[in-house]
C-alpha cells in the first residue's frame, strides 16, 4: 500500500498529469519549479524523489521529461501477477501431495482465485 501524500504532493502530482494529458509528454523540472512556484529546481527534485520513492510517479528510460505518473490500476495489475504466480506454484505442489488435507487446501485456493478474478 502506497503511503497518504500531503497536500504539496497531491497539487503536483495533478499539475504533472494534467500536463502530460495536454501535451503528450512530461513538464521539465524548471516548468515545474515555475508552475509550483518553487524557489529552485533541487526543491523540485526533492519532491519528484519522494514521489517516486512512494511509488506515485516513475521516470521513462531517457529521464528527460519521462515522467509518468503511476496508476493504482497498474500496481494491482503486478500484484495479481505476482499472486496468480504463488498461487499455482502452491496448486502444483499441493496436487502432487494428493492427501486430502491438500484437496481442501487446493479447494481454498481455488476458491480465492476466483473471488480475485486471478483466473
Amino acid at each position: 500500500m502506497r503511503e497518504k501524500t500531503t497536500k504539496k504532493q497531491r497539487e503536483l502530482l495533478s499539475y504533472i498529469e494534467t500536463f502530460i494529458k495536454q501535451n503528450n509528454f512530461s513538464p521539465s523540472y524548471r516548468e515545474i519549479m515555475k508552475a509550483m512556484g518553487y524557489k529552485s529546481v533541487s526543491t523540485v527534485a526533492n519532491h519528484i524523489d519522494n514521489l517516486i520513492e512512494r511509488g506515485y510517479i516513475k521516470k521513462g528510460k531517457s529521464g528527460i521529461r519521462m515522467l509518468e505518473i503511476v496508476s493504482v490500476s497498474s500496481e494491482l495489475d503486478k500484484h495479481k501477477k505476482w499472486l496468480k504466480r504463488i498461487l499455482a506454484s502452491k496448486c502444483k505442489h499441493l496436487q502432487s501431495v494428493n492427501t486430502s488435507e491438500a484437496k481442501q487446501d487446493l479447494a481454498a485456493i481455488e476458491r480465492v482465485s476466483k473471488l480475485l478474478s486471478l483466473e
